[in-house]
């Protein structure tokens, strides 16, 4: 079922959201500006599956409004990898990588990427054998074991001590280089590209969804001036749990 939330590009987003941060359908349609019946349905799917679940609410202007948090991270172990079929691959790989590039880009814009010592970035082509390979696959594999065990006890803390945590996001690489068609070309300014990589996705128009066979609502995403490239998220302190209701981080 991960396989199948993955693919759908807004699904992805979502349950990557809810996997960093508790939030709610409405939260999440102003964050993405993405109509809010649109993120309700797919946010009803993820909890069928039980990759999310519902962790408080409060009663907001005569509603109740939910908050959730995924009970499953947006990415798939070693072992499941290869089950899935190519071309479903490339599609996860694309939309994680589409993700990817417009977070960063819009910390760049926001000018909050080097807003705290430390922010790292590196492109590191090298050539190695097998035993290599199988080393360097190795250290990724234990790198994002260690960031989602520092993500963990960073929460137990901030819910321990009631204070705010700060957002952060973590990209991981490694695969087998394109030589012949490596190109560094000259410097990209990022609003640039993240205007780019919208038109992209307006060209492809939503029908491109890996999954055309789901019934979707009729919703037109809103438009707020400059258009908002799917995954583009604000880079921010946010509080590790709502107001509401706060659920003791599971042993």
């Amino acid at each position: 079922m991960l396989v199948k939330a993955m693919a759908n590009a807004l699904r992805n987003q979502v349950l990557a959201i809810l996997g960093e941060r508790k939030s709610s359908a409405v939260a999440i349609s102003k964050e993405l500006g993405i109509d809010y019946s649109q993120v309700k349905y797919e946010m009803d799917v993820l909890d069928r599956a039980r990759l999310i679940k519902q962790v408080g609410e409060r009663r907001r202007r005569g509603a109740t409004e939910q908050f959730y948090e995924a009970t499953a991270r947006a990415y798939l172990d070693p072992s499941e990898w290869p089950k899935v079929a190519d071309p479903v691959k490339a599609g996860l790989r694309a939309s994680l990588f589409q993700n990817l590039l417009v977070d960063a880009a819009t910390a760049i814009c926001e000018e909050v990427y080097d807003s705290m010592e430390g922010a790292h970035m590196s492109w590191s082509p090298v050539i190695v054998d097998q035993q290599g390979w199988t080393e360097l696959t190795a250290v990724l594999l234990r790198t994002l074991e260690e960031v989602l065990r520092i993500h963990d006890d960073s929460a137990e803390r901030l819910v321990a001590a009631d204070e705010e945590g700060i957002s952060c996001t973590v990209s991981i690489l490694g695969y087998p280089s394109a030589i012949k068609k490596r190109k560094v070309g000259l410097p990209v300014d990022a609003e640039e590209l993240i205007s780019l990589i919208a038109d992209g996705q307006e060209d492809e128009g939503r029908g491109s969804d890996m999954e055309n066979a789901d019934p979707k609502p009729d919703a037109k995403r809103k438009s707020k001036g400059k258009a908002k490239a799917p995954g583009k998220r604000r880079a921010q302190k946010t509080r590790q749990s709502p107001k509401p209701k706060r659920t003791k981080p599971e042993k």
